[in-house]
């Protein structure tokens, strides 16, 4: 899905970076939505540099979630 998503950015000449989609949808492409998949450990390192502690994770229902202490 990702390179898929982000060739089909590249053709329409958009500014994407690997993981983001946009989906349009609508007639003209005048509806649509915006997604941004960071990698699993883009997100860790974020969250360590916010001052986190991944406690658990798990994946259910399509997402990946944390169990998190502040620093």
């Amino acid at each position: 899905m990702f390179e898929q998503d982000y060739q089909a950015g590249i053709r329409l000449g958009l500014p994407v970076v690997y993981g983001e989609s946009i989906l349009a949808m609508g007639e003209g492409e005048q509806e649509g939505g915006y997604h941004y998949y960071p990698s699993m450990e883009q997100v860790r390192v974020w969250t360590r540099e916010a001052g986190f502690t991944i406690k658990l994770e798990d994946e259910a229902d399509d997402y990946h979630h944390f169990w998190m202490l502040k620093d």
